[in-house]
């Protein structure tokens, strides 16, 4: 349960949540929507830098705070992303330092899934030394040639399972773009905060 009231003699606790894929796969389409879906939680502006044709340079952050009555927690979350493009490797690395959990965007587009396995084992070589939470939202299943679950997780590697060791979704498809399609978008970044807790509180 969230609530933007603080919680009397709780703990505060800052976590940092990465949103992560290949370019244009819609990192930035979610940094946007969750600043609608929860801006009563914003305390922050919130920022992007981004190249002259308006795609991700460095990255975008911006920060919630949210009181978890199950918890027991006042919690500030960080919410970043970082570019995409590959010619900026370097900045990628840096950005994920000290996060708590990553969000992988996967684009569904059949075109896409050579892009979407390097960027995801590229992002498994930076944290494979780190108990780090990844959940993955396979985005813009509105595609004509958008690729079927099993399928992807074939390309990808990935457990059969439909659900981790915690009970939580390996797997949340959306569309991202679309507003009147947003309950999984919230749904990854909610069970995405409460998965961090409980490894951090198991741990």
């Amino acid at each position: 349960m969230i609530s933007t009231k603080a919680l009397p003699k709780t703990k505060l606790m800052q976590l940092k949540i990465m949103y992560w894929g290949c370019g244009e796969a819609g990192k930035t389409t979610n940094f946007e929507r969750l600043q609608e879906i929860f801006a009563p939680y914003k305390i922050s502006h919130g920022f992007s830098i981004a190249t002259t044709d308006e795609r991700t340079l460095w990255n975008d952050s911006v920060h919630f705070k949210f009181s978890l009555a199950s918890f027991n927690l006042d919690v500030i979350v960080n919410v970043a992303t970082t570019t995409g493009q590959e010619r900026f490797l370097s900045t990628r690395e840096y950005v994920l330092q000290n996060a708590d959990g990553v969000i992988f965007v996967a684009d569904s587009s059949l075109e896409k899934m050579d892009n979407n396995l390097r960027s995801f084992e590229e992002l498994k070589s930076f944290i494979h030394r780190d108990n780090i939470p990844i959940l993955i939202q396979l985005n813009k299943r509105d595609l004509d040639d958008a690729v079927k679950e099993d399928k992807f997780r074939r390309i990808m590697r990935l457990p059969l399972a439909h659900k981790d060791a915690l009970g939580f979704k390996i797997i949340y498809p959306t569309v991202a773009v679309d507003k009147l399609e947003l309950q999984n978008v919230k749904r990854i970044f909610i069970d995405m905060i409460q998965k961090i807790l409980k490894q951090k509180l198991v741990s």
